[in-house]
């Protein structure tokens, strides 16, 4: 409405036969600069109702990625976002000349960034950030994406992380203005991100980065559901760390945490996307392989617990070794069963598996014939 009266104003028969008035008075200089804020709000709120709608980081990241190098063509841009589980280092991504490419930046430990930012959370050039650092170990770190202009990601909990804005490619200084727009634009970034990243933490395990049991619950009762209507498959996997309490009583509890996030990353590496994962409890871990019989969970199981043996998990200078014991449950529209039997189902075919020698995976429709064809 605002900019419908201006633009009126400016077609106004008075104001045009006054324009040279206006003009020497600067009235018209002020008038345009107050229609230009006004167009940069609207650009502005435009983009807050798109950037609240992303649903992911990485979509977040992309979005704003595109619109930055639309805006200003810097020759590269780099976003450092700190927002994974039981890791200090942040994840880096980077753009060169519109294309996204490998990390050329690499960062150890988000921590200091995070306290310098605390101290100074708006836009500031790279080369007011050297001055504020006072470190080339923590700044040095940027000069292959010819850093310019570095603007914190700041939410509730403090700093999420920051952009890093290279020079631009025509090689022109960022104004006052375009900074201006910048941070106003990364504010609604920061909010962006800032739900994102809380959505994923109120899901998420915080030691592991699966999902929690609770979350995992109600992805399992949604999908029993559909057994029935849909004739679905679907198949869950429990799996549980043999003699876990071993490594706490004798490497200590962050070594467990530790073992516990390698073997989560494991487990995500070995399923689909769209399999959900859950941290069930202490050690015992829970996938809903959808669409998949437990023939193929099997193989699936299999190929996560050979994975495991054959790995060393390197915690300071221990080198450590684990197995797990996995058990397997199956429901279909045949042969329907509510969540809570599939998962005790799972549950007594893991406990077959540990007290058969542990390391190894077990069909509960194997130990149900087996005891069915009993004499």
């Amino acid at each position: 409405m605002i900019h419908d009266k201006i633009g009126q104003l400016s077609t106004h028969p008075e104001i045009i036969a006054n324009y040279d008035l206006l003009e020497r008075t600067g009235v018209w200089k002020e008038l345009s600069l107050f229609q230009d804020e006004v167009n940069l709000l609207n650009e502005l709120l435009e983009e807050a109702s798109k950037l609240f709608n992303i649903k992911t980081v990485n979509e977040l990241i992309v979005y704003v990625g595109k619109k930055i190098q639309d805006k200003f063509i810097p020759s590269y841009l780099a976003f450092v976002i700190q927002d994974e589980f039981y890791s200090e280092k942040p994840n880096t991504t980077c753009f060169h000349k519109m294309e996204r490419i490998e990390n050329i930046i690499e960062i150890e430990s988000f921590n200091p960034y995070k306290k310098i930012f605390s101290l100074s959370p708006t836009s500031i050039t790279f080369e007011a950030f050297e001055v504020l650092v006072d470190n080339k170990q923590y700044t040095d770190v940027f000069l292959p994406v010819q850093p310019k202009v570095l603007i914190p990601l700041m939410g509730l909990d403090g700093v999420y992380g920051f952009i890093v804005l290279g020079k631009k490619v025509l090689d022109s200084e960022y104004s006052k203005s375009e900074l201006k727009y910048m941070d106003c634009f990364i504010n609604f970034t920061s909010i962006s991100l800032q739900n994102n990243i809380h959505y994923r933490r109120a899901i998420l395990d915080v030691k592991t980065g699966l999902y929690k049991h609770s979350f995992f619950m109600k992805r399992l009762e949604e999908e029993v559901a559909k057994i029935k209507r849909y004739q679905h498959v679907i198949s869950i996997m429990m799996l549980d760390i043999d003699f876990f309490k071993k490594i706490n009583d004798v490497y200590g509890h962050m070594a467990g945490d530790f073992i516990l996030y390698e073997m989560a990353k494991i487990i995500k590496n070995a399923i689909r996307i769209e399999d959900p994962a859950a941290r069930f409890g202490g050690e015992e871990f829970i996938v809903m392989l959808t669409e998949c019989k437990s023939e193929n969970a099997k193989i699936v199981a299999e190929r996560i617990r050979t994975n495991i043996e054959e790995s060393v998990f390197h915690y300071e200078d221990k080198e450590i070794k684990m197995t797990v014991s996995i058990g397997i449950s199956e429901a279909c529209h045949q042969n329907f069963h509510q969540h809570s039997t599939l998962i005790m189902q799972a549950d007594m075919a893991l406990y077959h598996s540990k007290r058969s020698g542990r390391n190894q995976t077990t069909l509960y429709q194997d130990i149900k014939d087996l005891a069915e064809n009993k004499p």
